[in-house]
């Protein structure tokens, strides 16, 4: 795997280049495929560097947090447990798992787990939140953060904490509702 570029890099001065991962594993793909570029101008760069650095997206030369950025998984391939619907996987999954309260790290904004800025709430806010923090890419089930931490194998890393992943079937909902395009 190659080394991932830093995630903001000055250009020359009043010019920025940002650079992010498409869906592609970083170092699986040819540069063109796994990379994109947006040139920025003038007083917007420190605006959307502060931007990035408020909403925790990116740290100097480390645009993760130490976990995978991506896993081996493929949506079409998996048996659900239920149908893969943003109702059925809030109710079934979301809700439960990270959401009850008193039991789980996102149950209100004092949780453990809300510093992330993931907080389970209602139905449409969760959604929100999913897509709007970054946590969800739709149609990129492998590389979501939501995924990524449900199936990976770094119990460091994996959500809800603990040594066992939810199970199998409800991963593959959440994954195949993500793979779907991930709409409420």
């Amino acid at each position: 795997m190659g080394t991932r570029p830093p995630c903001v890099r000055v250009l020359r001065p009043g010019v920025s280049c940002l650079s992010g991962q498409g869906a592609l594993p970083w170092g699986s793909a040819p540069m063109a495929a796994r990379s994109l570029q947006l040139v920025i101008s003038g007083p917007s760069v420190l605006a959307l560097v502060a931007s990035l650095m408020l909403a925790g997206g990116c740290e100097p030369d480390d645009d993760d947090d130490g976990g995978p950025s991506c896993v081996e998984r493929d949506a079409a391939t998996c048996a659900p447990l239920y149908e893969p619907t943003w109702d059925r996987v809030f109710t079934q999954t979301i809700q439960p798992s990270c959401g009850t309260a008193g039991a789980a790290c996102h149950a209100s904004a004092q949780a453990s787990g809300a510093s992330g800025g993931f907080v389970v709430t209602d139905m449409a806010a969760t959604h929100s939140a999913l897509l709007d923090g970054g946590f969800v890419v739709p149609g990129d089930e492998a590389c979501s953060d939501l995924m990524v931490r449900l199936d990976t194998d770094d119990t460091s890393y994996l959500m809800p904490p603990g040594s066992q992943p939810i199970d199998e079937g409800e991963r593959c909902a959440v994954a195949q509702w993500i793979a779907q395009g991930a709409s409420p």
